[in-house]
């Protein structure tokens, strides 16, 4: 039984052809309040937000590959249980076998992602915070024991992670989803070097804080990548698109962008590769 919670689907596959497939399903989730919680004035914002996390969603949609869009309930419309319980249905999804894709947006760390709610100074966001005892977030000692090296039921090691949060492309979070915390060309993965006989997969995070604003040249930046990669040509490369993104989106510095991003695994896997 797939699991369940409040998000979209589109078309199911069976759990046994989706732990097999080449591709994978998608989970595409984003804390639902990062640009409202505690600060106003963000109407137009938010708007640029949603239609950003719509354009991702839609992608693979395009080609039929079953998507998840999940919003994570964030911030401080929401009790403390409402927030734990959007984290744990999240977990659900990111360890069931048929996905195999993962694009997340909020707040992060070098140790995992997520939080329950806004630090705000002046009418800003300054970052985010964790109540003590809280349960909204995703540790990378749970994704590392649940997902790509779980004992139990098998190895799940992703084919695609997105991490769009502070510090991840720091840590060890990719390495916990099974994607190697090195740049690989795609003759490594049929290598000796490959032990683990894992399928070309490729991580993309940052190793620094990331500021979201202006929000339309932010959104606009991700809205390029996706479509670049899902539909710019025939095989267009995961950096190339990237890359795209980068130089036509007006999103921050250029020199910034490229210094502090991070791709790890094969940089030139394609969209449906």
């Amino acid at each position: 039984m797939e699991p369940n919670a409040n998000s979209s689907a589109s078309r199911w596959g069976k759990p046994a052809a989706g732990s097999s497939s080449s591709v994978g399903n998608w989970v595409v989730a984003y804390q639902d309040n990062l640009y409202t919680d505690g600060v106003t004035n963000t109407e137009g914002a938010n708007m640029a937000y949603l239609d950003g996390i719509s354009s991702i969603v839609s992608e693979p949609n395009v080609w039929g590959i079953p998507t998840v869009r999940y919003p994570i309930k964030f911030g401080r419309t929401y009790t403390q249980s409402e927030r734990n319980d959007s984290w744990y249905y999240l977990k659900s999804y990111l360890a069931y076998p048929t996905f195999r894709n993962f694009y997340y947006c909020g707040h992060g760390a070098t140790n995992g992602f997520g939080c329950d709610m806004n630090i705000v100074v002046t009418n800003s966001v300054k970052g985010g915070t964790n109540f003590p005892g809280s349960k909204s977030n995703i540790p990378e000692w749970w994704i590392r024991q649940n997902i790509a090296h779980n004992g139990s039921s098998g190895s799940h090691p992703y084919r695609f992670v997105y991490l769009d949060c502070c510090d991840a492309g720091a840590g060890s979070v990719s390495d916990a989803f099974g994607i190697p915390k090195e740049a690989n060309g795609i003759g490594w993965y049929s290598s000796p070097s490959n032990t683990r006989h894992i399928l070309p997969n490729a991580f993309v995070g940052w190793d620094t804080e990331v500021n979201f604003a202006p929000a339309d040249k932010c959104w606009q930046y991700r809205t390029t990548w996706i479509s670049q990669w899902s539909r710019g040509g025939s095989g267009v490369l995961l950096l190339d698109a990237l890359n795209t993104a980068r130089n036509t989106s007006g999103w921050l510095n250029q020199t910034d962008i490229t210094l502090h991003r991070r791709i790890y695994g094969d940089s030139d896997m394609s969209f449906r590769q």
